[in-house]
């Protein structure tokens, strides 16, 4: 499991699944708003994953073709988002200006929204689970809004529109960093996983 993955899926009123983690947890951790082993109308709210395009940060299975060390559920997950939301030609997820191998990624399930999410009517508030709030102690609090609300025409395309996430909030960035991808037309955030480290 890594570790990405187990500490986004913690945290008051979020719930995952033991089963589903035996199934499915190299790849992605589901997330729940009642506790599924004791809530039958439990539902997944989203899922977390990690990719490494180079299949660092997952454990490869000795079982394949050849014993490639870098056929991992990472590797796996980063093509499978680049497949999905890049334009054929582009093989790597770029924020700015800067190339990222490695993503984390929040796709909400498509039963808990419509056609889209609507650019600018969310906020993100991330904790880090480390590091000092105000207080001095406790856990490091970072928000993220699109930039829809900067007067940005998103690019389109082959994935529908796409807006940068940065920090900020109330519709107001606060810094020119890019964090991460948003896709509203799909559903799904995606994030430079290097730099929400360092946040």
């Amino acid at each position: 499991m890594n570790p990405w993955t187990t500490a986004w899926a913690t945290g008051i009123g979020w719930y995952t699944s033991s089963a589903q983690l035996s199934q499915s947890g190299d790849y992605l951790v589901n997330i729940y708003h009642k506790n599924p082993q004791s809530d039958s109308t439990a539902a997944i709210q989203l899922a977390i994953a990690y990719g490494h395009r180079g299949g660092s940060g997952s454990v490869g299975d000795a079982n394949t073709v050849g014993n490639n060390a870098n056929d991992t559920p990472s590797r796996a997950i980063y093509s499978q988002y680049a497949n999905t939301l890049l334009d054929p030609a582009d093989r790597i997820f770029t924020f700015g200006t800067v190339d990222s191998s490695e993503i984390l990624v929040l796709n909400v399930a498509r039963a808990r929204f419509r056609q889209k999410i609507d650019p600018g009517n969310w906020e993100l508030r991330l904790g880090s689970g480390s590091g000092a709030n105000m207080t001095g102690s406790g856990t490091k609090y970072s928000t993220f809004i699109d930039d829809s609300g900067a007067g940005e025409n998103p690019q389109v395309g082959a994935s529908g529109r796409v807006f940068g996430i940065y920090s900020g909030s109330g519709g107001v960035t606060q810094s020119n960093t890019q964090y991460g991808l948003f896709y509203p037309d799909q559903g799904i955030f995606v994030f430079h996983a290097g730099l929400l480290d360092l946040i």
